[in-house]
């Protein structure tokens, strides 16, 4: 296939089988006390489970027609994210529903995959890798910015930079399946059907993270324009995930653009120390 592939030979995507055990006693609020700061992290953990699964199964369609080494890849990437699923389904039910309601949540999110299912086998491939840009450069962001999670719970924090570094590590593998699944188009069509994609799963993407965020505002009391005010702040400002992102998202639309342009493997080791089991956890994760 003639997709000139970028992703580093040397690149082992390795899933890391672990459990985490974040357990019902962590506070409603339970990144730092703070309503705001848990429902950005709360509206992406309650995607999860659904959105991965389509991730799946969009990928997996392609995976007899890949080379060796991206069929690898494939079958990796499935495994690291049916643990994610499983790990946030736990996280979900013990942590969020302990506090939350997330039946709008879920059925908002169904309507809008139904929908995306019904799309040729192309354009989901081209979704995927899209929304897998936006996880990967903001799992790059969550895990070198310690002010993102560091009031959070211990094992919470190690939950979520697992999976942050684990979608840094296989951040091409969707991209590589859409350039097998375009290569018969030319570079320009190719580009412009990734370009209007992105953008089509950028508004896709807010629409439902706002929608999910104002919901937990909802539940809690807070739906205000002060409290919308400082969302603002925290996602664009300080800690500021969304608006240091700016920029690597924006490099999606570069002719010729590869995740693998920028080698993230320093931050991929940072999230596999900082989410090692303890050493009472060794010999059962």
């Amino acid at each position: 296939m003639a997709t000139n592939r970028k992703t580093p030979a040397d690149l082992v995507i390795r899933p890391r089988d672990r459990s985490f055990h974040c357990g019902t006693q962590n506070p409603r609020w339970w990144v730092g006390n703070d309503p705001i700061a848990t429902a950005y992290y709360n509206a992406f953990s309650a995607s999860f489970p659904t959105v991965e699964r389509y991730f799946i199964e969009a990928l997996l369609r392609y995976r007899d027609r890949a080379g060796p080494q991206l069929q690898k890849e494939i079958t990796a990437f499935i495994a690291q994210e049916s643990m994610h699923s499983r790990e946030h389904v736990t996280f979900n039910r013990d942590s969020i529903c302990n506090g939350y309601d997330l039946t709008r949540i879920d059925a908002f999110l169904k309507k809008r995959l139904d929908w995306a299912r019904s799309l040729t086998p192309l354009r989901q491939a081209a979704s995927v890798a899209a929304l897998e840009h936006f996880t990967a450069i903001l799992s790059y962001e969550v895990i070198d910015d310690p002010r993102h999670l560091g009031s959070a719970p211990a094992e919470i924090q190690r939950l979520m930079l697992w999976h942050a570094g684990e979608e840094v590590e296989h951040k091409a593998v969707a991209f590589d399946t859409f350039m097998l699944a375009a290569q018969s188009l030319s570079p320009p069509a190719r580009w412009l059907l990734r370009a209007s994609v992105m953008v089509s799963c950028t508004v896709l993407l807010f629409d439902f993270f706002l929608f999910a965020v104002a919901d937990f505002f909802r539940q809690d009391g807070i739906a205000s324009a002060a409290t919308w005010v400082r969302f603002l702040k925290f996602v664009f400002v300080a800690p500021g995930a969304v608006g240091h992102v700016i920029g690597p998202y924006l490099s999606w639309y570069l002719p010729g653009f590869h995740p693998w342009r920028k080698d993230d493997r320093a931050v991929i080791a940072k999230a596999e120390r900082a989410s090692a089991p303890q050493p009472a956890q060794a010999t059962s994760a």
